[in-house]
């Protein structure tokens, strides 16, 4: 199990997006994420592999608070 967040700053470009790197990477990309976002937004993975994720945010209005993630293996 990892865990973060990321800060308002994280997050840029339109849509906002922000990148997330593992410290320790998972062997495989088998793991689920979870985002809770003090800001009420419909989040989305893309670009997922075994080192990290990236959040879109699916919206370009400013993000007001910390946006936290969760990722779990499931293999």
């Amino acid at each position: 199990l990892k865990a973060g967040s990321g800060s308002v700053a994280a997050f840029g470009g339109s849509p906002l997006t922000a990148s997330f790197t593992f410290t320790n990477p998972y062997a495989n990309n088998n793991y689920a994420v979870t985002v809770t976002g003090e800001d009420a937004r419909v989040w989305t993975i893309q670009t997922k592999t075994s080192t990290g994720f990236t959040i879109n945010s699916n919206s370009s209005v400013a993000l007001t608070g910390p946006v936290y993630w969760i990722a779990t293996p499931f293999n």
